[in-house]
């Protein structure tokens, strides 16, 4: 087994067995050593000499005394040929002696491997030898893949020898193994392809496919009834229904009935996404959160690339091409969250224009969204129009005229190639239409920049608007509150958490945004941070303050949700209530609780999930799910708020926040006067 994932350990089963970890002596060896030492020859040594191989022989003897002989054979003589054979098929047929397992005290005989820490996966067995596979330590943003898409990581396998006393590793790059019945053979899996070993051994390199082990997969042809395929995937989401349902009596749901309700429509079910609609109602009917269906054996979709640029690009008719507005502005070092137009060394503000992509010119019917299709992820040449002249500022002088050596205009600095060079060296030649372009507008094209298409401009996005509202609540409070946004309670959420409160907890007062939260599992983690209460100050001298407990809030806290936190952000803001951390201001969450544990696919890869942990609160019992949490002061964006770009929600925490810091001081520590351990001075005479 593997406690905690981080090393593997076994337990002796019987109280009188050795740490197999522990080098024991070669008896074999100390037996040679005897007998040269004593010698085999009786004559000397008389009856009491004898070796330790005959004293083994001896006990051996013994022991073969008390075992009854066998059919038709006399003690010490021979069985017929017909006796052997019927001894030797009822010893065949002869079951195991049983096993001997000593419970008392076997909470003590834990032994871990002699291995380093790390994230082991499969533990099994052959004589000799335990195989165990290990996987590199990776934290949990390094994917942002989703529950369908998620791809089995890739490990190693080792075994360590029992009599050898190490580890070694046998090959790299698998996901998973299993043992043949016999323990004899080996099969790994990587991706979708498998192959078959030697267990215990390195496996071959090269060779036919029949001598390297692997299994050509394409050779496995499934003809599938879609229609046998749909009950029987229907059969067992039912199943699982029942089985892991969080309440044994189905929330009192008549869960037969259900069953034949919706089986019966199957046969009229024509396509794999009318069976997952089936699927969908059918789990629909216990009126529960978090029964979803998702993923299954669908035709791959066309896949397109949209690239993005990050920026507000908006036609401009007497331009000539397309305005760049504002630039989202997030992590420099982050290609997704930042606009590829901000990049080092790109000479790209708001307000040029965007004449171009990869050559092809932009006009009012073809805008930029097309020229990018197929273009996430890869590079494109942008070419822009000059930005216009701008007057350099005149010397004064006492006549308030210019020198005439003064310039009288300044350009954008480009680089010195003509504007021929760099159309044929970006491969930027326009095709030429009457209508949208003429020799003028191609001498004037001077300006071009090459930059990376981002996929999405989400993320981007979401780190503009965190900074935006960190900005408003910083300059409406003077610098004394701060803002910090839980986008999830999952890994990425935990970690935005970290970012902002570790960067806020010098202020004041804390404005804590759960708005728009998907849920997760780590809001208990989270409200133990924000349940600290600040205490004292640990001061020293080239340190300065450090609160007391660390990390701790000093002032009054707020809380900001909508109808959009859900699941796990359910439970925060309810919990936030319970807590009395603070006001919880904005509109009434989502309310689904009852968590699910995705682990079950079904036979075409589809998975569904079954609501099976369930919450229960101390003022509303059982009634968080489906109802949510009410917000103690209830605060909604109207349409004309959106469309004017306010956000009443905020405002009225940046007002919450700024009436507690009134009614509410906050102590910080008083630097004068401090301790003096001078010693005393005696009093004048």
């Amino acid at each position: 087994g593997f406690p905690w994932g981080m090393r593997p350990y076994l337990i002796t089963l019987q109280d009188d067995l050795p740490n197999p970890f522990i080098p024991k002596p070669d008896f074999d060896d100390d037996e040679r050593e005897a007998d040269a030492k004593h010698g085999d020859d009786d004559d000397e040594g008389g009856d009491e000499r004898v070796t330790v191989r005959q004293r083994r022989r001896l006990r051996n003897a013994d022991a073969e005394a008390l075992i009854p002989p066998a059919d038709g054979a006399a003690r010490g003589g021979k069985a017929s040929p017909s006796t052997a054979k019927r001894a030797g098929k009822r010893k065949h047929d002869e079951a195991p002696p049983p096993m001997r397992v000593d419970l008392e005290g076997i909470e003590r005989r834990v032994v871990a491997f002699p291995v380093p820490d790390a994230r082991y996966g499969q533990i099994m067995g052959i004589p000799d030898k335990a195989l165990f596979t290990v996987f590199p330590l990776e934290g949990a943003l390094d994917s942002e893949q989703s529950w369908e898409s998620e791809e089995p990581e890739a490990g190693e396998l080792r075994a360590y020898d029992f009599k050898d006393y190490k580890a070694e590793t046998l090959l790299e790059n698998l996901n998973e193994f299993d043992l043949s019945a016999n323990g004899k053979k080996l099969v790994y899996r990587l991706g979708s392809q498998l192959r078959v070993i030697d267990a215990g051994a390195k496996p071959p390199s090269g060779g036919a496919p029949r001598k390297s082990g692997w299994i050509n997969l394409q050779r496995v042809k499934v003809s599938v009834d879609p229609q046998s395929e749909w009950e029987q995937m229907f059969r067992e989401a039912w199943r699982l229904q029942r089985d892991h349902f969080w309440t044994e009596d189905m929330s009192q749901v008549d869960w037969e009935t259900v069953y034949r309700r919706y089986f019966q429509l199957i046969e009229r079910v024509s396509t794999r996404s009318e069976f997952s609609d089936l699927m969908w109602e059918m789990q629909g009917e216990l009126g529960t959160s978090h029964a979803y269906e998702f993923g299954g054996d669908y035709r791959p979709r066309p896949y397109y690339g949209q690239g993005f640029l990050g920026a507000e690009l908006t036609w401009d008719g007497e331009a000539g091409g397309y305005r760049i507005g504002e630039l989202l502005q997030g992590d420099p070092w982050d290609r997704k969250s930042n606009s590829p137009l901000s990049g080092p060394g790109i000479d790209v503000e708001p307000g040029d224009v965007l004449l171009a992509i990869n050559g092809q010119r932009l006009d009012a019917q073809t805008g930029p969204a097309q020229l990018l299709v197929n273009q996430a992820g890869n590079e494109v040449l942008l070419t822009l129009k000059p930005r216009p002249e701008e007057e350099s500022p005149a010397a004064e002088t006492d006549g308030g005229d210019a020198p005439e050596s003064a310039p009288a205009a300044t350009h954008r600095p480009h680089n010195a190639q003509t504007d021929a060079q760099k159309n044929a060296q970006h491969g930027a030649q326009f095709d030429a239409s009457p209508d949208t372009q003429n020799a003028a507008q191609d001498e004037e094209i001077s300006h071009s920049v090459v930059v990376t298409a981002v996929h999405s401009e989400a993320t981007a996005c979401y780190r503009s608007w965190v900074e935006h509202n960190r900005r408003q609540v910083h300059e409406a409070t003077d610098g004394r509150a701060g803002y910090v946004h839980i986008p999830d309670m999952g890994p990425k959420g935990y970690a935005e958490f970290h970012r902002g409160y570790l960067a806020e907890i010098d202020r004041d007062a804390l404005i804590v945004d759960v708005r728009y939260n998907g849920g997760g599992h780590v809001s208990q983690l989270i409200l133990e941070k924000l349940a600290r209460r600040r205490l004292g100050y640990d001061l020293s001298r080239w340190g300065g303050l450090v609160p007391y407990p660390i990390e701790s809030v000093a002032g009054p806290l707020v809380a900001l949700t909508n109808e959009h936190a859900g699941s796990d952000g359910d439970i925060f803001c309810h919990s936030f209530k319970l807590m009395k951390l603070g006001p919880l201001i904005g509109k009434r969450t989502w309310g689904g609780v009852i968590g699910i544990y995705p682990r079950n696919a079904l036979v075409d890869g589809t998975i569904t999930t079954q609501p099976e942990f369930s919450f229960w609160f101390e003022d509303v019992g059982w009634n968080v799910e489906n109802y949510g949490t009410d917000p103690d002061i209830e605060v909604d964006i109207r349409p004309q708020d959106y469309a004017a770009g306010r956000d009443s929600q905020l405002e009225r925490a940046i007002e919450e926040i700024r009436r507690l810091l009134e009614v509410t001081p906050v102590v910080r520590p008083q630097m004068e006067p401090r301790p003096s351990r001078a010693i005393p001075k005696l009093p004048p005479r």
